[in-house]
């Protein structure tokens, strides 16, 4: 998982492990001075024809306090990732 904070506004973006999602950072994919968090799915092995999904969960919090995001998390990664 990770997260993002912009005028006291967090945007936080949760995966389950088993999708293999990677995380991806440019520091002007954004704009001027502007970092882009992005992710990268892989399927190894993958096969042509064949249907693929990956599971996640967004949320956008009143806050830019790191303790009251990863509190409002953990719940939330529990459950995907049992």
């Amino acid at each position: 998982w990770y997260y993002g904070i912009s005028h006291q506004q967090a945007f936080v973006q949760m995966f389950r492990k088993k999708d293999n999602i990677w995380f991806a950072q440019s520091p002007t994919g954004g704009g001027n001075s502007n970092p882009a968090w992005d992710f990268q799915w892989f399927v190894p092995d993958y096969q042509a024809g064949k249907a693929y999904g990956f599971v996640m969960r967004a949320a956008l919090l009143p806050t830019s306090k790191r303790e009251e995001i990863i509190k409002f998390t953990k719940k939330h990664l529990q459950q995907l990732n049992p």
